[in-house]
């Protein structure tokens, strides 16, 4: 077994939103902190002045290579192999957002990050039902859909763009390679009459099968001894894994002709169809044809009917309806992002602002902007005698990606059902709990997301080669020291109290090797680059005096509270355990691993993938791979703050 620590984890968060303090009667104050950073580990902040700073590797594609951050741009720069190494620098920008995502933290204000639009989904082992949606266009000019249960018919042919039938399907490998569903004189959504033929297997009816499909010339009447039915074909998945090979129309069900759900919410399906449409791998074609139809039947064109796969959430919801356009899909959840962060969400004029947008400044979705009070200089390096001496050697760093929030085990927090015991499955809208029942409920971020410390060495960074999904860089050495300035206006005593602490983590040494918790910056954060050790050097305040009949400007130096006066601050802000949980988050020596572990993405073994994992994590409740969401199990789960993964220790092993 692969013994493993995830690189990120979730920090809690307060029930309640800070709000801005009134300052009103208070003294007001401006001036400057001065304060310096070490890297504790390897650190590597990219030039994007150019993405290809050793050059193009055509064996490995379109691959990216980068300078560390500095002054130079390279865009500019022909023979960028003869110029010498320029001094590092960190720009203001990213150690302003690594401050400020802490200071939120502390203060339990808004998520101002968060990506209030993204689409929340998952892929499930539900097998989606036959349905089309009939279009009506009401009162106004406008259109309004219903959704009503279809029979499911197999067309099957002797293989692509052929409209010979083959009725005598063995299901063996020659008719399973058979690609039917490729058809180009049957559009997505293209009304058709057929002959259907009705099947049994052992005593059950199955799908039944279609013969002599011929487009329909008149969708308001049938051809005598056909049926009518919708073209949906839908695609493969990306690089050929997909078994489908028939083609399939769905044929409206005469008798009981009342639908499954009136006036439905159909821009679910717009979302799902955006989600495929983005995948990098064939972005162009996944489920074109299939979007082309559906535009052209919501203006209004071509059929009254479109077909569509369904899925209703359970008998009990069934208002909560899911839409797609393959049978085994992903599901679309309402909740998004902002909704589960509730007044955690960003700010806006309307829900007031939270401290850290008072201090930070922030522009809201409706054009409201509260300016900034802080400003942050570059960074600049502590001299050496050669420049070379800042960096490393140039590395390709293993592949990273993008956060996969439909990983739930480890981005939403396991539900407990009535009697406190914790759910077997979950997802943003609903969970499982143990006896396989179904509860509609809204999902609960685990936390703010961090990355915890690694001890990584210079010497022991791992290169690989290069590919156009990775990337090579030139870090900077652990040891290096930076020194910038944060500027202040017109703040609080308090509020500089607690910049003070911030920037020093929340203890007063001052020896930058001696500091026992620090921060996270730059790239590559889940391999452990990143960590630096912060301190204040001096806080001055600006003040005027009119000395011998001339105003003077004076710098005087300010020394903050104690820290402890300053966490309970915190406390009564964030909650009591807010302090705890910060230490822990920022303690460089917060996990030790045992001699078995390895911080790592969850694997099965050093050599495999991730998505292994994750797939061997969703398992059922019988043997073999669950067939519906209710069978759904996770085997492992992540708990905010607790570095090691849980079981939940009922059934799915």
């Amino acid at each position: 077994m692969y013994n493993f620590i995830n690189p990120y984890n979730f920090i809690p968060m307060g029930e309640k939103k800070s709000k801005a303090e009134s300052i009103d009667g208070e003294e007001l104050i401006s001036g400057v902190i001065e304060y310096s950073i070490l890297t504790k580990t390897p650190l590597f902040i990219p030039n994007t002045s150019f993405d290809h700073f050793y050059g193009k590797m055509e064996k490995s594609g379109e691959h990216k290579s980068y300078a560390f951050s500095s002054y130079v741009d390279y865009s500019k720069v022909e023979n960028r192999t003869n110029i010498p190494d320029p001094e590092p620098v960190i720009p203001g920008s990213e150690i302003r957002g690594m401050f400020r995502s802490n200071y939120e933290i502390l203060t339990n204000s808004c998520m101002s990050a968060l990506d209030s639009d993204m689409l929340l989904s998952k892929r499930t082992m539900e097998s989606y039902q036959a349905g089309l949606l009939r279009r009506e266009t009401v009162d106004g000019g406008k259109n309004c859909y219903d959704l009503y249960q279809a029979i499911d018919v197999l067309w099957r042919t002797k293989g692509a763009n052929s409209q010979k039938d083959d009725l005598n399907w063995v299901n063996d490998t020659e008719h399973r390679n058979r690609r039917c569903y490729i058809q180009k004189d049957f559009p997505e959504g293209s009304c058709v009459e057929f002959k259907m033929h009705k099947r049994k297997k052992n005593g059950r009816a199955i799908k039944p099968l279609a013969s002599e499909v011929k487009l329909c010339q008149n969708e308001t009447q049938n051809t005598e001894g056909y049926t009518k039915g919708y073209i949906i074909k839908g695609e493969k998945s990306p690089g050929g894994r997909s078994k489908k090979h028939c083609c399939h129309i769905f044929s409206p069900i005469t008798n009981g002709g009342s639908p499954v759900r009136k006036d439905i919410k159909i821009s679910l399906l717009d979302d799902l169809l955006d989600i495929y449409a983005s995948n990098k791998l064939e972005p162009d074609k996944y489920y074109k044809e299939y979007r082309a139809g559906f535009e052209e039947f919501k203006k209004g064109n071509g059929s009254e009917y479109f077909p569509v796969y369904y899925c209703r959430l359970g008998d009990k919801f069934e208002k909560k309806v899911f839409l797609a356009p393959a049978c085994k899909t992903r599901e679309i959840y309402d909740n998004t992002l902002e909704k589960l962060a509730g007044e955690l969400a960003p700010c806006t004029g309307e829900s007031g602002f939270c401290a850290a947008c008072e201090l930070f400044g922030t522009v809201t979705p409706e054009g409201e902007g509260k300016s900034s009070k802080i400003r942050f200089t570059d960074l600049t390096v502590k001299k050496r005698k050669n420049n070379r001496d800042y960096y490393l050697d140039r590395v390709t760093l293993p592949e990273l990606s993008s956060p996969k929030l439909n990983n739930m085990e480890f981005y939403v927090e396991r539900p407990l059902d009535g009697q406190g015991n914790g759910a077997q499955f979950w997802t943003y809208d609903y969970y499982i709990d143990a006896n396989g029942d179904l509860h509609v409920e809204q999902g609960r971020l685990a936390g703010r997301k961090f990355y915890w410390h690694q001890n990584l060495k210079d010497e022991n960074i791992v290169t690989e080669k290069p590919n156009r999904r990775n990337v090579t860089i030139r870090p900077i050495q652990t040891g290096n020291i930076f020194s910038g300035k944060m500027y202040f206006d017109k703040i609080t005593k308090a509020t500089l109290d607690q910049l003070a602490y911030l920037i020093n983590t929340g203890e007063e040494v001052q020896d930058l090797m001696k500091k026992k918790y620090g921060y996270k910056i730059g790239m590559a954060k889940p391999l452990g680059f990143g960590s630096i050790a912060c301190k204040v050097d001096k806080i001055e305040i600006k003040s005027y005096r009119i000395e011998e009949d001339t105003i003077q400007r004076k710098r005087d130096p300010y020394y903050a509270g104690d820290f402890s006066e300053i966490e309970e601050m915190f406390k009564r802000q964030s909650g009591s355990s807010i302090i705890e949980n910060f230490h822990k988050m920022t303690g460089f020596d917060s996990i030790e691993l045992k001699s078995d572990e390895h911080f790592s993405y969850p694997k099965l073994s050093k050599e495999s993938k991730g998505y292994e994992w994750y797939a061997k994590n969703h398992v059922g409740t019988k043997n073999g791979m669950p067939n519906s969401r209710k069978e759904m199990r996770f085997k492992e789960y992540l708990t905010a703050m607790e570095p090691r993964v849980k079981r939940t220790g009922d059934g799915g092993e």
